[in-house]
């Protein structure tokens, strides 16, 4: 049984005999009273409660209570009906299978009241805030008869045969607060929505993503849209619904559905014309579907949707990859976006595209890794740069992150620098720094404008080659180690302050773990010297036993002291990851027996759950039979050779 205080006389009961222990719970000191009698007692009696209505002081046995108020059964052996309401496109009530119709709100102040406590955190709200947004321009005590006409009023409209003096099962007026009480399987269509897209943002899952957007009938309570107490609630739920549009559209790309990602994004800008990122990823995958004039007009609605709403331009990034598609310069290949300087590929100049060509399902589960890499681009974007090291075993998904942040990086105007060292190969002193400016000295973004940096970059390389800065190289020239190493990292902290004074600059660079100990020393002075530059180093490497890593740890620890660095641990995949990865990479649902065998060979790695993959279907292993992926016969036998195999170091 419910139990409220009344906004009227002071009300008892007598005990019914059906409802005694709900009663008894709830006011024991009722509990052998007689029915109240006397002068100024009056019995008010309903099919439903037997009320004692006593105007004068608190009843006898209810000491404590204030005068005015006691407690009341809201009502006696019979359930109140489930209330449902609509706030997203449109405001309307049903309570029960009866929907209210509009026209019965003769007093618009009553149906506002409902939308507030409907809106409201527990659905309460205090008595004097209902007052100030509903009648701001009344005394108190004109407000307060308001606030009670309101009371009444909805009352009526929920409950028709309300017996006069009896309590309402919905709303009740404390003495701080009025409440709406919702019946267990009560609905409100924005709590559902919230609850909804809680769920998918967690388990990131695209069905659930479109489960709750399809639970968005709309703005909130459009009819309201002039009223304060509206706007803060409708912006919210409107950039939740956007935030929802833009993962979907991520998970579909994720996944290899660019056509599905391409639907979502145009839904999104279609109620959002000047979403100028929504419009931007809209652009990139229509190039990429290798739809060029579609994402030519693209950007010409971009355009004239900010001209119109907003007198404004679309940004730089957006600009610059109309300028691209104006000059058609990606080529009959189809464009890629980076090739990996060093020895890795040497002869691959840096692409100027802006769409990657990688399979990105091997970012999956990868989510707050890579959500706090284009953080960091953000910040660089504004100015402020940093380094963050990447720190994972070989084939958790380093290389992809970092190709992935490249990638926005270009589309950003960002000049990206990439270097690694293969691990086979001996650890050249400056390496990867070196690899990274052969690239720009090699790549298309070193000419024009940026002619000048890449002969300070080639100055670089040369000193490099030179032995300049080496210890082996100055010993066998006979010249003071020191003096020259000054030289080498002087003129590198001059090329890297120059280039980002006019272009944010990310530098990125791969398998740290075989870095030289000068490369760990140039890069340590070179974060040092310029951490008040848009100039952000991302550096990744493998757990490695031995001096070196040690060394590396070392480094790691005090940039991170001394807050000029950041680190991030990729960790193995869960069970769950693993499992959907295995999924994306064969396309269809698979029986419980084949993913928990993938996870053993895999044991959350990345690259090895690819391998296991295809281990499995290059042997006839596993099946496809009526949409569902099945092993065919026992896989113990890969577990050692397989294993052996690939996992030899990387």
């Amino acid at each position: 049984m419910t139990l409220s205080y009344l906004d009227c006389a002071p009300v008892a009961w007598e005990t019914d005999p059906v409802d005694q222990s709900d009663q008894l719970s709830a006011f024991e000191t009722l509990k052998d009273r007689p029915v109240l009698h006397g002068s100024g007692v009056s019995l008010v009696a309903a099919p439903e409660v037997t009320l004692l209505r006593y105007p004068h002081s608190t009843p006898p046995g209810v000491e404590g209570r204030k005068p005015g108020f006691a407690v009341s059964p809201l009502v006696a052996g019979r359930p109140a009906r489930v209330l449902s309401f609509q706030l997203l496109g449109g405001f309307s009530i049903a309570v029960g299978s009866r929907p209210i119709d509009d026209s019965a709100w003769s007093l618009r102040k009553a149906k506002s009241l409902m939308k507030l406590l409907a809106l409201a955190p527990q659905h309460r709200l205090h008595r004097e805030q209902v007052m100030d947004i509903l009648w701001p321009a009344q005394w108190s005590e004109a407000a307060t008869n308001n606030l009670h006409k309101a009371l009444y009023a909805a009352r009526r409209i929920l409950e028709p045969d309300l017996v006069p003096n009896s309590v309402s099962s919905y709303l009740q007026l404390l003495p701080e607060y009025v409440t709406l009480t919702l019946p267990a399987g009560s609905r409100i269509d924005v709590e559902l929505f919230q609850t909804a897209a809680l769920a998918a943002r967690t388990r990131q899952d695209p069905h659930l993503y479109e489960e709750a957007l399809s639970l968005y009938a709309g703005d909130l309570l459009p009819e309201d849209r002039n009223e304060d107490w509206v706007v803060e609630p409708r912006e919210e739920l409107k950039a939740l619904r956007v935030a929802l549009l833009l993962d979907l559209a991520d998970l579909h790309e994720l996944w290899g559905g660019i056509g599905a990602a391409i639907e979502t994004l145009r839904q999104l800008v279609a109620s959002e014309p000047t979403h100028e990122d929504a419009h931007f990823r809209l652009m990139r995958l229509l190039l990429q579907a290798g739809h060029r004039q579609l994402a030519l007009r693209q950007y010409q609605q971009l355009a004239g949707d900010l001209k119109r709403e907003l007198g404004a331009e679309p940004d730089r990034r957006a600009q610059s990859l109309y300028m691209q598609l104006l000059r058609d310069d990606f080529g009959e290949a189809g464009p890629t976006v980076i090739a990996t300087s060093g020895p890795a590929a040497p002869s691959a100049p840096p692409a100027r595209s802006m769409i990657t060509r990688y399979d990105r399902s091997s970012l999956i589960g990868r989510d707050a890794e890579r959500k706090e890499l284009h953080t960091r681009l953000d910040m660089l974007c504004l100015g402020r740069g940093g380094l963050v090291f990447m720190h994972g075993e070989a084939g958790s998904g380093k290389t992809r992150l970092a190709t992935d942040l490249a990638t926005e990086a270009r589309m950003r105007e960002v000049v990206v620098l990439w270097g690694s060292i293969q691990q086979q190969l001996s650890p050249l002193e400056y390496a990867p720094i070196a690899a990274a400016l052969e690239g720009f000295v090699r790549g298309a973004a070193a000419t024009g404008p940026f002619a000048r940096w890449a002969d300070m970059a080639a100055k670089l390389v040369t000193l490099r080659l030179a032995g300049v800065g080496s210890d082996n190289g100055d010993q066998a020239a006979g010249k003071p180690a020191a003096l020259d190493r000054r030289q080498l990292f002087t003129t590198a902290m001059d090329f890297f302050k120059n280039l980002s004074a006019r272009v944010p600059v990310l530098v990125v660079l791969d398998d740290l773990h075989v870095a030289a100990t000068l490369t760990l020393r140039l890069l340590r002075y070179l974060v040092s010297a310029t951490q008040d530059n848009p100039l952000l180093f991302v550096c990744a490497y493998q757990p490695q036993e031995g001096g070196s890593e040690r060394l590396l740890d070392r480094l790691v620890r005090d940039l991170e002291q001394a807050n000029l660095a950041t680190r991030l641990d990729l960790s193995l995949l869960s069970v769950q990851a693993t499992a959907l990865l295995t999924t994306t990479l064969l396309g269809g649902v698979c029986e419980q027996a084949l993913l928990d065998r993938v996870y053993n060979l895999s044991r959350g790695n990345p690259h090895y759950t690819k391998e296991a993959v295809q281990a499995l279907r290059g042997r006839n292993q596993i099946r496809k039979i009526n949409g569902l992926w099945r092993l065919q016969r026992d896989t113990a036998e890969l577990t050692n050779t397989w294993l052996l195999r690939c996992r030899q170091p990387r």
